[in-house]
């Protein structure tokens, strides 16, 4: 801006000193001018904002990379919470027996793996919702950048939110889908030894 005024008021006495010459050459050189000012200021708005804009290409470049995290067969596991459910329902209502220990101990623990299979779903799909907007957020940052309609401190401002949002989307992410596949193989256990005895309860 200071480059700007400056030149603004070179163009103003150079124009001044030009018009006692020639007044109609004068002015389309006065147009001239003034056009080269204002595309040089917008340039120059443009290209202080570089290093700027390459950080949030960086965390465009995450937001990407983090769709591999949502890589997961979430209908797969909403199909678990519901066999849970319905096989807990069965022994509730169908045993007519006293039930052992170990079948006991077994409910229990499938009790526990639905537990943590509505929590990461959930998760999984909040953290669907919250990549959506993260990205719409750093598509418009970028762009006020783009356009210079913002300020440095603003962005500062800005960009420490997105940036934490965003670290905290990757790791939850990240935790939701190791969870998920590592909790598959005591499922897969328990739901084969219960299997027999829900054959011959089920009515």
């Amino acid at each position: 801006m200071i480059r700007f005024i400056c030149f603004t008021l070179f163009v103003f006495f150079f124009a001044r000193m030009f018009n006692k010459n020639n007044s109609y050459s004068s002015k389309g050189c006065i147009m001239l001018i003034l056009g080269f000012a204002l595309l040089l200021t917008f340039s120059s708005c443009k290209s202080s904002f570089s290093d700027e804009i390459k950080h949030v290409d960086g965390l465009e470049i995450t937001l990407l990379d983090n769709k591999e995290n949502f890589d997961v067969d979430i209908e797969l596991f909403k199909s678990r919470i519901t066999y849970i459910e319905r096989s807990l329902r069965t022994f509730s209502n169908d045993y007519a027996h006293t039930m052992p220990l170990e079948l006991g101990n077994q409910l229990s623990k499938f009790k526990g793996l639905k537990k943590i299979y509505i929590k990461r779903v959930g998760q999984y799909e909040n953290n669907i919702k919250e990549q959506s907007e993260l990205e719409r957020q750093i598509t418009a940052l970028k762009k006020d950048l783009l356009n210079a309609s913002i300020s440095k401190e603003e962005f500062l401002a800005y960009v420490k939110t997105e940036s934490l949002d965003i670290d905290r989307l990757v790791i939850s992410t990240n935790e939701v889908k190791k969870s998920l596949y590592e909790i598959e193989s005591e499922y897969t256990r328990i739901s084969k030894e219960l299997e027999e005895e829900l054959a011959r309860i089920t009515p």
